[in-house]
């Protein structure tokens, strides 16, 4: 299914919700457990010892698995979540999400300079001045500010933060950030966002930082299934290009628990598998209130909403 047909779900199924409820900001669910904050996509029988030099690897540095096992310690989906994704088609649905976590993506092999290293998992406060409401990128979640240009060696592991200023507050049943979707581009042949099939959708690569968005009382779910790249296996489809990327998000919550100012909203985990210059990009993104109604969006989208800065960043792979 295209990706132009899927993407809108999120603020779809919040009008849903909120119609089903009466209005906006009402509506409740029960909280669904969450992973610790920063906390990465998982794996399954992998190192997160980093790739092997010079040859072929399945394993992706970086990637920490979840605490437990389905069952123990791994969320599991609340009664309206399940009925939301139970008839859907299970490419969109990215697999089980109470199944153990895999990556799909495929890692070519990488020759790296010394021993790779990852960027912490910890997801610094965000700080960024700007006048209204922007999104950013930083290209290192962990280190507070904004980060638009660094440099890394092939087979590093990096954390891109998506980034938004000056979301509006929640108040009367308006503002406060409940929708949010973005498709972030970049050079898929010289960084690579695996994609995770199965677990929890608000738990894998792009990573939602629900911490920041109201935590488990937030009741964050992610629909279609976040991928790292729209045309990895399993998932919706892209743009067909092996040469570039399209690093996907759509998510919503239909509680009233909902944050505002500046947020990190989510995420991106990349590995460096080959030297160059990486422009990343925000080829689309929306963000929508308590009401489901758009008040930030840039790229390829509908004039639906306002439009706002969208300002990417640039990454050196050494």
């Amino acid at each position: 299914m295209d990706r132009r047909i899927v993407a809108g779900v999120a603020f779809v199924a919040l009008a849903v919700a909120l119609a089903a409820c009466g209005g906006g900001g009402g509506g409740s669910k029960t909280a669904t457990a969450s992973p610790r904050a920063g906390a990465s996509p998982a794996t399954t029988g992998t190192s997160a010892s980093g790739p092997e030099t010079g040859s072929g690897t399945s394993t992706v540095p970086g990637l920490t698995p979840l605490p437990g096992t389905p069952g123990s310690g791994v969320p599991t989906l609340t009664s309206e979540q399940a009925t939301l994704t139970s008839g859907i088609d299970p490419g969109i649905g990215g697999g089980d999400p109470n199944a153990s976590p895999v990556v799909v993506s495929t890692i070519p092999p990488v020759k790296s300079k010394g021993t790779p290293v990852a960027d912490s998992t910890e997801i610094a406060p965000a700080q960024a001045e700007a006048a209204g409401v922007t999104l950013l990128l930083d290209l290192d979640a962990s280190t507070p500010g904004i980060q638009a240009t660094r440099t890394v060696n092939a087979g590093d592991t990096l954390r891109v933060a998506v980034v938004i200023t000056n979301a509006p507050a929640h108040q009367n049943g308006f503002g406060g950030v409940a929708a949010l979707d973005f498709e972030i581009g970049y050079d898929h042949t010289k960084i690579i966002a695996p994609t995770i099939s199965g677990g929890p959708p608000t738990a894998r690569n792009p990573l939602l930082n629900v911490d920041a968005l109201g935590g488990a009382a937030a009741a964050w779910d992610c629909l279609p299934a976040p991928e790292g790249d729209l045309d990895d296996p399993g998932g919706t489809n892209g743009d067909g290009k092996p040469d570039t990327g399209q690093a996907f998000l759509s998510c919503f919550t239909t509680t009233s628990n909902l944050m505002s100012g500046t947020i990190v909203l989510a995420t991106i985990e990349f590995v460096a598998v080959a030297p160059g210059t990486v422009s990343l990009n925000f080829n689309s993104v929306d963000v929508g209130d308590a009401l489901g109604q758009i008040f930030a969006y840039c790229g390829d989208h509908p004039a639906n909403g306002t439009v706002v800065p969208c300002t990417g960043a640039t990454l050196t792979v050494k």
